[in-house]
């Protein structure tokens, strides 16, 4: 176990650098790419609710996608975290004015201002994730809250990266949990169970 954690660190320092890397402009054409693959997704556009975490500056951008849910009328919850265990919440969100940096350094609802979502009936789930492979496991942030909330979670699980982050196999622990589909800016993955 120890040596699969050495192994998914030296793997999240590379691909973090070389998500520093992209090209402004270059990232804005393939976030807008992945962003069109995802809505093609027939079971990601009849969905109902959508959980999507709020991207930061490196990250696959999301808020274009989170205004287009809120332009279609679909009900967009965001996570927040709920201890220091790793475990968190979906808050339902209706502008990303609702949501504020955590010290974490990521976008979470204002709890106060928000409403938490238990019912993940008809919803899609969106995964952040450094990488995926092709066979949907993700190469996370090293915290373990993502595999913690889909251990319990029976919707569509999406992942969304980029192309050069597509793995043929990442290192997975046993508590990992793979996506459904991972769609990058040139492809979509369905992952076969």
């Amino acid at each position: 176990m120890q040596e699969i954690n050495i192994k998914k660190n030296e793997l999240r320092k590379r691909f973090k650098d070389l998500r520093k890397s992209l090209d402004p402009c270059e990232k804005a054409k393939m976030d807008m790419a992945i962003a069109q693959n995802l809505f093609s997704i027939k079971d990601f556009a009849s969905a109902q609710k959508v959980l999507c975490y709020v991207s930061t500056e490196t990250e696959v951008d999301t808020e274009g996608v989170i205004n287009r849910l809120f332009e279609q009328n679909k009900v967009v919850a965001a996570p927040k975290m709920r201890d220091s265990e790793g475990n968190m919440d979906f808050y339902t969100i209706t502008a990303l004015a609702q949501t504020q940096k955590s010290s974490f350094g990521v976008r979470e609802p204002n709890a106060d201002a928000c409403n938490k979502l238990d019912d993940f009936s008809d919803s899609v789930c969106i995964l952040p994730a450094l990488a995926f492979d092709k066979n949907g496991f993700r190469l996370g942030y090293g915290k373990g809250c993502y595999d913690r909330f889909l251990s319990s979670y029976s919707g569509l699980k999406v992942g969304i990266c980029y192309e050069n982050c597509i793995f043929d196999v990442l290192p997975k622990g046993e508590f990992d949990i793979a996506a459904d589909v991972v769609v990058t800016e040139k492809q979509i993955i369905y992952i076969e169970k």
